[in-house]
């Protein structure tokens, strides 16, 4: 992962922006975006731009479970080609809507509004909870 700590970093910054309406999850952003976990990974910051891309139907349900399957294997292949796959799809979504808080559009609004319930909810995070 230290190769693409550029694109998390980029992910983390941008979902502690998207979050901006739910404190709870703001917080966790904030942890891994200023605060004591900054620079650190974690599962949930591709699972939460992989849940955006399929919000925003840049890829599918069945997509993004391959590329978390990818992520989970042990080979290192895998591993290289699910991150330049979420790469890539997050280069194309900035590139048809730009990136979240760095211009001002209204593209977004509806992820923000209903941010909690499509891109990171309690579902999402016990799943990861279950799986280490």
């Amino acid at each position: 992962m230290s190769q693409h700590k550029t694109h998390i970093k980029n992910i983390v910054d941008e979902h502690y922006r998207l979050s901006s309406q739910d404190s709870n999850l703001n917080y966790l952003w904030y942890l891994y975006s200023k605060g004591n976990k900054k620079g650190e990974y974690a599962l949930f910051i591709i699972i939460a731009e992989l849940q955006l891309l399929k919000t925003m139907n840049y890829i599918t349900k069945e997509e993004m479970n391959n590329i978390l399957n990818m992520l989970e294997s042990n080979d290192e292949d895998n591993l290289s080609i699910a991150m330049y796959s979420l790469i890539n799809l997050r280069k194309k979504r900035i590139s048809d809507h730009g990136e979240y808080g760095i211009i001002n559009n209204t593209n977004y609004d509806k992820i923000i509004k209903n941010y909690s319930y499509e891109i990171l909810n309690h579902e999402i995070l016990l799943t990861l909870k279950n799986k280490t």
